[in-house]
């Protein structure tokens, strides 16, 4: 399992698919993927499945969206995912085990901070 910020998904996919296979990584959690939802650049590499939220297609800026490339191994065993409505957490069920994601703006506020662990806790309440 691993993380990584990609600062754009299109930028970083050839130095993504070199980790995923040089590590053999099966869960990769991605952020900063700057997705939008009608965006021809869907994560696309052989082998794994993608499970992303979306940046809001109103923002023009460059910030947000994460998701999971999955190795398809074990992607059939993901039972749910959970993004949230702001592209900044994401969650998936995985043989018994929540594995979260969260991009969290390093220049936020306090209560934005806040507001994005509210989010995660919301998520996460019904499942225990």
């Amino acid at each position: 399992m691993g993380t990584l910020n990609v600062e754009g998904w299109r930028t970083a996919a050839d130095e993504v698919e070199a980790i995923l296979r040089e590590k053999e990584i099966m869960i990769l959690g991605v952020q900063e993927t700057w997705l939008k939802p009608d965006s021809l650049d869907v994560p696309n590499i052989s082998g794994y499945s993608w499970f992303g939220a979306y940046v809001n297609s109103n923002s023009n800026r460059g910030e947000g969206g994460v998701g999971f490339l999955v190795h398809n191994s074990i992607a059939n065993d993901v039972k749910f995912v959970t993004p949230s409505r702001d592209s900044r957490v994401i969650l998936l069920e995985l043989r018994g085990c929540v594995v979260v994601n969260v991009y969290n703006f390093t220049s936020q506020r306090l209560e934005e901070q806040c507001e994005a662990l509210e989010v995660i806790s919301n998520i996460l309440y019904p499942l225990f």
